[in-house]
Order: C-alpha cells, then sequence, then structure tokens
C-alpha cells in the first residue's frame, strides 16, 4: 500500500509540473501573440498585462519546483507576487477596457480607480518582497511553505472586491452590446475572467491538496484559451477568419510544440528505465522526432483543420486558392533566373554560342534575359516585332515561324492566354546563328519548341504577375 501511495503521489507531483509548465508555455504564447498584433488597440494591451501577470506567477512556481538552494528558494516563492499583487488591477483594467468598447469610456473615475489600484499592487508587491508581514516562508528545502501574515487578510479584501467590481463591469458590458456575437463574447469573458481567481492559491500552496491544485491548474489552461479567443476580437481590423486562422496558427506551432516537448521531457525518462533503455541519451532524439512529426502533421492537415473549424462549406477552395498563389508567386530575380536556366539549355543543346529574350508586353519592349554573346539588335525591336509577324502571316501556319536576320534566328513567343480568340505575342527569342549549320535538324525542332513553349509560359506568368501585383498595390492600402 505504501508503494502505492508513493507513486501516486509521485504521479500527482509530475502531473503538477507539467501542468503548472504548460500555464506558462500557454500565458507566454498568447502574451506573444498578443505583442506582435494588434497592439494599437487598448483592450489587445490591458489583456498583455493580465497574461503577463499569469506568466511571472507560474513562472516562479516552475521555478520553485526545481528545488533550489534555500535562500533561492524563498526568494522565488516570493517573487509569485510579481503576478499576484497586479492580478486584481489587470482584471478591473481590462473589465474598464471592454465597457469602453461599449461606447461608455471613463470618464475620470475609472481612471483614478486604476491608477490607484496599480499603485496598492506595486505596495503589496513590496510587502512581498521585502518582509514578512503579508506572507513568511516556513521550513527548509522542498518542505517550505508560505504562512499568511498579519496583513493578508488585507490583501484578500484587496482582491476580492476589486475582482467583483471587474465582473460587474464585465456584466454592463454585456448588457450594452447590441449584437448576438458580442453578447455571445462578453459572457465567455464574464466566465473566463474569474479563472485568475485561482492564482490566490499560490499565496499559500498548503491552502490546497495536491489534486485540487491539479484540477486548478488545468481549468486555468483551458480559462486562459477560452480569454484569449473572444479579447481577441475587440478592436481588430481583421475579419474574423483571419482572426481564427491566425489563432488557430499561433497555438498549433507555439504552445502545443512546445507542451509535445515538455510533456515527452518530464514523463518519458520514467518510462524508458522502466524498459531498460537510457533515458538519458534516448531524450534528445524522442524530443527531436516528436517536433518533427509534429511538424509535419500540421503541413499536411493544417488546411483541412482551417475548412473544418472556420471556413463554411462553400468558402473551403477560397482558403486552398489563396495558398496555392502564394506558393506560386515568383519575384521578378525568380522569373529573369528560370529564363536564363531555359537559354542556357537552347545553347547547350543546339550547340549555339548565345541566346537572349525580349520581352513585349511593357509599351517599351525590353530584354529581360541573356546567355552568352548576344549583338545588339540592328533594327529597332518594334520593327523586327512586326516583320517576324508579318513573317509567321505569310507562313500560313506551317512550321515558318523563324525569321533570319544578321546573325540570329528570331523566334515569336505567343501567349496562352487567348485575346479575342487569338493568341497575342509575349516576346522574341533570338539564337545565334551556327555558321556551319545554321538550319535546326528534327529533333532538335523538337527541343526548340518545347524550350520555346517553357518560354512563353514564364513571361506571359511574368505579365500576368505584373497585372496582379498592380491590382495589390491598389486594393492592400483600403
Amino acid at each position: 500500500m505504501s508503494d502505492l501511495q508513493t507513486l501516486y503521489q509521485l504521479f500527482l507531483q509530475l502531473a503538477n509540473e507539467t501542468l503548472t509548465a504548460v500555464i506558462v508555455i500557454v500565458a507566454a504564447s498568447l502574451l506573444l501573440y498578443n505583442l506582435s498584433n494588434e497592439l494599437h488597440d487598448r483592450v489587445t494591451r490591458v489583456s498583455s498585462v493580465l497574461l503577463a501577470c499569469v506568466t511571472a506567477a507560474y513562472v516562479a512556481d516552475v521555478f520553485v519546483s526545481l528545488q533550489p538552494e534555500q535562500l533561492v528558494y524563498e526568494l522565488a516563492l516570493r517573487l509569485h507576487w510579481l503576478g499576484i499583487a497586479f492580478l486584481p488591477t489587470a482584471l478591473y483594467h481590462l473589465s474598464d477596457a471592454l465597457l469602453a468598447t461599449t461606447g461608455l469610456p471613463s470618464r475620470g473615475r475609472r481612471k483614478r480607480a486604476i491608477r490607484f489600484l496599480y499603485l496598492l499592487g506595486l505596495l503589496f508587491l513590496l510587502l512581498a518582497l521585502f518582509g514578512n508581514s503579508l506572507i513568511q516562508p516556513e521550513g527548509s528545502g522542498p518542505q517550505t511553505r508560505v504562512r499568511a501574515g498579519v496583513l493578508f487578510p488585507i490583501y484578500i479584501l484587496y482582491f476580492t472586491v476589486v475582482t467583483i467590481f471587474a465582473l460587474l463591469n464585465v456584466t454592463r458590458a454585456r448588457r450594452r452590446c447590441l449584437t448576438p456575437k458580442s453578447k455571445q463574447r462578453m459572457g465567455i469573458l464574464l466566465l473566463a475572467m474569474p479563472t485568475p481567481v485561482l492564482l490566490a492559491r499560490e499565496a499559500d500552496p498548503a491552502l490546497l491538496q495536491l489534486p485540487l491544485i491539479n484540477l486548478s491548474n488545468v481549468i486555468v489552461v483551458l480559462m486562459l484559451l477560452f480569454l484569449a479567443w473572444p479579447l481577441t476580437f475587440f478592436g481588430s481590423r481583421r475579419p474574423e477568419s483571419q482572426i481564427k486562422v491566425g489563432l488557430l496558427r499561433a497555438f498549433l506551432r507555439g504552445p502545443a510544440s512546445a507542451t509535445l516537448a515538455l510533456v515527452i521531457i518530464l514523463n518519458m525518462r520514467p518510462a524508458i528505465e522502466v524498459l531498460g533503455l537510457p533515458g538519458q541519451e534516448f531524450m534528445p532524439f524522442a524530443v527531436v522526432a516528436a517536433i518533427l512529426f509534429w511538424q509535419w502533421f500540421i503541413h499536411l492537415f493544417l488546411p483541412r483543420i482551417e475548412n473544418l473549424l472556420i471556413y463554411s462549406a462553400e468558402d473551403e477552395d477560397f482558403p486552398q486558392r489563396l495558398r496555392n498563389l502564394d506558393e506560386q508567386i515568383l519575384t521578378r530575380k525568380d522569373f529573369e533566373s528560370l529564363l536564363e536556366a531555359n537559354l542556357a539549355t537552347i545553347c547547350d543543346s543546339l550547340r549555339v554560342s548565345g541566346a537572349f529574350i525580349y520581352s513585349t508586353v511593357p509599351a517599351h519592349p525590353e530584354l529581360v534575359a541573356s546567355v552568352g554573346v548576344r549583338h545588339d539588335l540592328s533594327d529597332p525591336p518594334e520593327q523586327l516585332f512586326s516583320r517576324l509577324q508579318d513573317s509567321s502571316t505569310r507562313a500560313n501556319g506551317q512550321e515558318r515561324d523563324c525569321l533570319q536576320h544578321g546573325n540570329y534566328c528570331y523566334f515569336l513567343l505567343y501567349s496562352e492566354r487567348m485575346l479575342n480568340n487569338a493568341a497575342r505575342p509575349v516576346g522574341v527569342l533570338g539564337i545565334h546563328s551556327r555558321d556551319e549549320d545554321p538550319a535546326f535538324g528534327a529533333d532538335e525542332r523538337q527541343t526548340l519548341d518545347i524550350l520555346k513553349g517553357r518560354i512563353a509560359r514564364a513571361l506571359d506568368d511574368m505579365a500576368l504577375q505584373d497585372e496582379i501585383s498592380a491590382a495589390l498595390e491598389g486594393l492592400l492600402p483600403q
């Protein structure tokens, strides 16, 4: 029985350490997400203060679990109050910001109250750090506990009163909401905001037994997610689907990945030792493998998860088209590199010393790529293009689409996009003539036709992308 009790206690302790670290990961990740998005909005800024309080309190808790030396242990217990002291003020400050979003900003009283509460939180922090009147550590090592000081009931009164007023503000804000979605989000906040009250047990860990502490940690993790979800929508300039996608991706790639690695580090070593494997040596490989497979899973299934949780049935294809567009967009340098690679293949395959490409899409034809020996055109590009089109017309659809002029053979390149039911020229390919045999054989002509098609498609894509870029330049600022 004693062995089972010992194993049960070890399990509870390990679960407590894991859940505490998970809270730090989730709170810190949400804080970083806030700091990188919509910081212009007051609700986002104030919710970041609340997340910072939660993160600070639980970081100190994680540090305590590492069992440092006695002096550092006591200091870590006192540093819990970096978050606990300001937590009620952060809740009230957030409730004031939410109330302001419903058209009821502070006329001065709530602002003065917030400033006073931050000063009061600073006073409680100083009392916790530099005296024993608020809290008093007792014991040594892992048995060190925090006993409530003579001023601790005053803090509890402060915590309770401020939290009640914060909830009353959110209740008022919910009543003032006019749309169903706003009421729903305020309702979620009203349920989630009391969650940080569970941090009050950090002031005296002896108040709760380990199973209840683990249960409270699970509730804190869930409520942090419920708290972050509606807060992201207030004051945001982005549409709802973009906000949801951003949160989903941030959660899967941040907290979920870190939590997976943490669970493996904290829980796999005992299991591996039971199996007789070297846990310490195997641990890095297990963590790396888990992260790699998790990222692979996200890459494969994230579009499906987004379609399932965020997009409606009629909108499922649109995000995929956007992702395809993002993957296929090339820079100007990418196009030039692609064209030069095709020109190099032409020179190597046809055994010629040089080739170049002129684009006919812009108002003034321009040289976009060249390889090897290239001579300047003897005629202006416009005249050369006109002669090429005349030559192609006289060919009556036969193989004769080449114009021999000077040291070069010129080929007109056509777009695959039809304009008025007719293909339009997008460029000219110039190939240096071979003195010994200016004509091309059947195999060479087949290779040349393939490469001409690739070059024409690249020029066509480049022109199309320029059109998309010009359209986006006008749309994106709006």
